[in-house]
């Protein structure tokens, strides 16, 4: 590569989703969602950056493994490696009026590296019982 060329880097929405509430699935805005497991390549991922970052690793708000919820409770995780996924929602609040939910979504890349983002709709169950 010389000194003019330009080395392209796009990236990818490997997993994308939205989190609502039960019973009305009304966005949740601040959801936590974090990836529990997932392929060895994203297990090295994980301890890579955490040496990057150092003390830091562990409060970061956004992390490869770790996001917020938007205002229209959206979320995504960008540039992951294919493979199969552990995700759960959770909101911290002081009255716990929702559980955690959980999916399995899987990130296919084809020959040329080109993600097909795995699209997930959790839904925070109510602790609240009638």
């Amino acid at each position: 590569m010389t000194g003019t060329e330009w080395q392209e880097f796009r990236r990818q929405a490997a997993i994308v989703g939205r989190v609502s509430d039960e019973p009305s699935h009304r966005p949740v805005v601040g959801a936590e969602v974090t990836l529990t497991s997932g392929p060895a390549a994203f297990k090295r991922l994980l301890a890579n950056q955490a040496i990057q970052f150092g003390k830091r690793w562990a409060i970061l708000q956004r992390r490869a493994d770790r996001v917020r919820t938007g205002a229209d409770g959206s979320f995504v995780f960008l540039d992951l490696p294919a493979g199969m996924y552990t995700l759960e929602a959770t909101l911290n609040e002081p009255t716990r009026r929702f559980g955690t939910a959980r999916a399995r979504p899987r990130v296919t890349r084809d020959d040329r590296g080109s993600v097909t983002a795995a699209v997930v709709d959790v839904v925070l169950p109510s602790t609240i019982k009638e």
